[in-house]
């Protein structure tokens, strides 16, 4: 929900985040990390994991990468 967003914390992808050839962190949204561990753990990205989107198309697939491990 939009009213969990925050200006900092556990970043979380968008589909807009998913582009021609990366995965950019810029425009994410942020969850507190109680928030994040609680509800969104499952989604966690781990290095090499594929990423899709199961409610909007953009035709696009990518790989995670180090640099959104890292963030």
């Amino acid at each position: 929900m939009a009213t969990d967003f925050m200006q900092a914390g556990v970043p979380l992808l968008r589909i807009g985040n998913i582009t021609p050839g990366l995965i950019t962190m810029e425009g994410c949204n942020y969850v507190a990390p109680e928030k994040a561990e609680r509800q969104w753990r499952q989604f966690r990205l781990k290095l090499g994991d594929i990423v899709i989107s199961a409610s909007a198309s953009t035709g696009m697939v990518r790989n995670v990468s180090k640099t959104i491990c890292e963030s």
